[in-house]
C-alpha cells in the first residue's frame, strides 16, 4: 500500500491530490455568483486502482467543512467506512483516507460560515464528524446523487449541485427573512 499527501491551499492553484496522481484525477468547478460567497471550490475527482491495489491518502487540516458525493466506491476515512454521500465537518487533525477500485465524485469546499446555511447545522456541531447528508437533508442527498450519476457528464452534475445548493440557499435566506 503507498501513501500520498493531499494539501489544500485556499485560493492556491494545488487543489490536490499530489502530482504522482494521474493526470486528469481532479478538474476544478466555479460555483455560481450567488454561490461564491458560500463555496470555495468544487472538484470533480476520477481515479481508478487495480484489484488489491490501495493508497492511503493523508488530507492535512484546512479548516474547512465539506460535502462529499460519491459516484465510485466510497473511500474509507480513518477506519471508519465511507458514505454515499457525506457532510464532513472541519478536522484538527489530518485524516487518513484510504482509496481503492473505482474513485469517482464531487467535493465541496464551503467558506467559514456555510455550514448552517447550506447544511442546517452549525460548523461547530459539524466539527470532527461525518455526517450522512440525508441526516441534515431529509433524503435529499440521496435524490441528488440518484440524479448524479443520471447525468451525461461532469458538467451536469455540477450544474445539479449547484442548483441544489441555490435552493438550499434561498431556503435559508426565507427562513432569515421570516424571522425577522
Amino acid at each position: 500500500m503507498s501513501e500520498r499527501l493531499f494539501l489544500h491551499l485556499d485560493d492556491g492553484p494545488l487543489l490536490g491530490p499530489p502530482v504522482d496522481a494521474p493526470g486528469g484525477t481532479v478538474r476544478s468547478f466555479t460555483a455560481s455568483a450567488p454561490l461564491r460567497p458560500h463555496v470555495a471550490h468544487i472538484l470533480v475527482y476520477r481515479e481508478r486502482f487495480a484489484e488489491g491495489e490501495e493508497v492511503l491518502e493523508r488530507v492535512l487540516p484546512d479548516g474547512a467543512a465539506r460535502l462529499v458525493f460519491n459516484l465510485g466506491d466510497a473511500p474509507s476515512a480513518n477506519g471508519a467506512e465511507g458514505l454515499a454521500v457525506e457532510a464532513i465537518g472541519a478536522s484538527a487533525e489530518a485524516v487518513l483516507v484510504r482509496l481503492r477500485k473505482r474513485m469517482e465524485g464531487l467535493s465541496i469546499t464551503l467558506r467559514p460560515g456555510a455550514a448552517a446555511l447550506l447544511l442546517g447545522l452549525p460548523a461547530g456541531e459539524l466539527a470532527g464528524r461525518v455526517l450522512h447528508l440525508d441526516e441534515l437533508w431529509r433524503g435529499a442527498g440521496a435524490q441528488l446523487l440518484e440524479r448524479m450519476t443520471e447525468a451525461p457528464d461532469d458538467a451536469a452534475r455540477v450544474a445539479l449541485l449547484d442548483a441544489a445548493l441555490c435552493r438550499r440557499l434561498a431556503e435559508a435566506d426565507g427562513r432569515a427573512q421570516a424571522r425577522l
